[in-house]
């Protein structure tokens, strides 16, 4: 069992300057990250799931705003009473609506969701752009720490169209895909977003469309995917729960 005495706690650790669902191949794991990661001094002994939620908070999303704040809320307070999730499951959660706020990642146990201010534009280039970069910094630092990042599960959605610049934004993000394929990216279209744009958020899974607005029926998903991660090991298949109640 993963316990607090052996569970990496970036927030204690001092950190050096800058610098398919289909099980991911089992090669060595540093040929899955970027260049400059080094996992040869990596012990690996403290798995962990990365995840990150991405929360369109745009003006139009203010009618169903107390709907997402406490499926938010809720998903959370799930992740945080699984025993093992709350210790070995890192959670960011980042909001676009107007501008872009992140939580910064904190063990699951440790995440306090804010109170989400709706209203403004939708900025979703600016805020994937940050979310790639924390995401990045992330993996970083457990390299060095000596964690291994088991899987990342990243969910955006939105109900609109991009009121920004997204496309170099949005090819980050499928760029982290295609070189880390335990990383899986979920887009859900929410009511007349633009599916067509949503689609460049990945290159493996097309946008899902939520159904009857059922934000608590996602993010329980969410949440539960992430605790069943929490007990896989990298290379092991994992079963999701089907997403029948929230999917159209």
């Amino acid at each position: 069992m993963i316990t607090k005495k052996n569970r990496f706690r970036p927030d204690r650790v001092p950190l050096p300057p800058e610098d398919r669902d289909e099980p991911p191949p089992a090669a060595d794991a540093a040929a899955d990250l970027p260049d400059d990661f080094d996992l040869d001094e990596a012990k690996s002994f403290d798995p962990v799931v990365v995840g990150q939620v991405l929360i369109d908070t745009s003006g139009s999303t203010s009618t169903e705003g107390p709907e997402i704040q406490a499926a938010a809320d809720s998903a959370v307070d799930d992740v945080r009473r699984d025993e093992v999730a709350a210790e070995t499951v890192d959670l960011e959660v980042v909001t676009f609506g107007g501008h872009v706020a992140a939580t910064g990642f904190a063990p699951a146990g440790d995440l306090k969701v804010p109170r989400f201010k709706f209203g403004g534009g939708t900025p979703m280039g600016r805020a994937v752009d940050t979310a790639v970069t924390h995401f990045e910094e992330r993996l970083r630092e457990h390299a060095r720490n000596g964690s291994s990042v088991v899987k990342g599960v990243i969910l955006v959605f939105s109900d609109g169209h991009p009121s920004d610049e997204y496309e170099a934004a949005f090819a980050r993000l499928r760029s982290l895909e295609k070189q880390l394929p335990w990383l899986d990216i979920y887009p859900v279209a929410v009511g007349h977003a633009a599916v067509e744009t949503m689609a460049l958020l990945s290159g493996k899974k097309k946008p899902a469309l939520l159904k009857d607005m059922n934000f608590r029926g996602l993010f329980d998903w969410f949440s539960d995917s992430l605790r069943r991660h929490s007990r896989s090991r990298k290379g092991q298949k994992v079963t999701l729960a089907r997403p029948d109640d929230w999917m159209q």
